[in-house]
């Protein structure tokens, strides 16, 4: 029996999953040794009380009779449906609860998403979130790397007189926090209306814009035929350990619609009763407002790491859309043997830039998703390293 042989595209092990190895790895050859892990972006703020009273009082109705609930619906259920949809509206966007598909986050959207096209011609402006990458690869998609460069703050622009089938977009970007602009959005909608192609929009990071840039691609009306988002409770809501998200595929899209909800039907029993319970409560107003205050802790963490690097002559993203440190690594350094120095000399945990496809080679990423004092700490040391070399 023959297995998958498109999985031999993918390396070694998953980004983050090495990345963890490597960790633990110094930690148990250095005991006692401080340790600053920002490469993993995972957060540490705890869950605002309102949903986890929510999710404590949803525990206790399914040990009653009259309140019990089994398997969820695939699609999820309407009271957390309804508040997306009222979300969306607020900034002007009509959706319909149809559209929208709760799930356990957006990696397994990915998955899922890719299953609507089949294989196909992909393109994927990098440097660029490693699923999503490793995903196409597994299902056997022609992938494209679109390079993006410093010069032009990591913004992808449309390859005009090239036709891909698939456009994967990142906005605000994850790694460098680069966010579309109104008129570069539009700019990707042409493209897309003209080859005839999906993009998948990807809005995980969409509650750490600064404003300026559109929090969701259907902001151009025109891609509610084109375009399929994808958006998260992780890093606004602090979800990470809960695990929410969700796609929203219109119906005006064509088929993907209708094929969405065919296949969760067999891939998907549904996300916990419970934890919907507990993202409906995070988009309450009360939940929001504590979302949005953790939320600016994080990027106030970015900017008192970005400390670290002025007057060092070295290129940093200076947007304040995002809650991660995208930066230039020095000459004479591979992004990966940068790290593994940092470590070694520092006890700062950065990830490679390299992870993040061709185009972040050169480049490293720190997670603001840390204590106010460990952001500081780093900041000193990473500022401090850089002086000697």
């Amino acid at each position: 029996m023959k297995y998958n042989a498109d999985l031999e595209k993918l390396c070694a092990d998953y980004a983050f999953d090495g990345l963890k190895e490597s960790v633990a790895a110094f930690r148990a050859g250095n005991p006692g040794r401080k340790v600053v892990d920002l490469g993993v972006g995972d957060v540490c703020l705890p869950l605002p009380r309102v949903v986890g009273e929510a999710m404590a009082k949803a525990s206790l109705e399914l040990c009653e009779k009259k309140t019990f609930r089994g398997y969820p619906p695939a699609g999820g259920y309407s009271f957390l449906k309804q508040k997306i949809v009222g979300r969306y509206a607020a900034e002007g966007i009509a959706l319909s609860e149809d559209e929208i598909f709760v799930s356990d986050g957006t990696k397994s959207d990915v998955t899922r998403v890719c299953e609507l096209f089949g294989r196909a011609n992909v393109l994927i402006p990098t440097p660029c979130y490693p699923a999503t990458r490793d995903v196409n690869y597994a299902a056997g998609n022609a992938v494209a790397e679109l390079p993006c460069v410093k010069e032009e703050d990591f913004l992808p622009f449309p390859p005009y007189g090239k036709k891909y089938d698939v456009v994967w977009l990142c906005s605000p970007n994850n790694p460098t926090g680069s966010a579309l602009s109104f008129e570069g959005l539009r700019r990707w909608i042409d493209y897309a209306l003209s080859v005839g192609a999906l993009v998948v929009y990807d809005g995980a990071y969409a509650d750490f814009g600064d404003g300026r840039a559109p929090r969701s691609v259907y902001r151009d009306a025109r891609a509610l035929r084109c375009a399929v988002e994808l958006r998260s409770f992780s890093k606004g809501a602090g979800f990470t350990g809960v695990r929410c998200g969700y796609a929203v595929v219109p119906r005006a899209a064509g088929e993907y619609n209708r094929l969405m909800k065919r296949n969760g039907g067999c891939r998907f029993n549904g996300v916990s009763y419970v934890t919907q319970r507990g993202a409906e409560a995070a988009l309450s107003d009360e939940g929001r407002k504590i979302n949005e205050k953790n939320v600016k802790f994080y990027k106030t963490n970015a900017e008192i790491l970005k400390n670290a690097f002025k007057n060092k002559n070295l290129w940093y993203n200076i947007n304040d859309g995002s809650p991660y440190v995208f930066a230039e690594v020095p000459k004479g350094f591979s992004s990966a043997d940068f790290c593994a120095r940092l470590l070694r000399e520092t006890g700062v945990v950065a990830t490679a830039g390299s992870n993040f496809g061709k185009a972040g080679e050169g480049f490293f990423r720190l997670s603001a998703f840390c204590s106010r004092e460990d952001a500081f700490w780093a900041s000193e040391a990473v500022g401090n390293f850089l002086e000697t070399l």
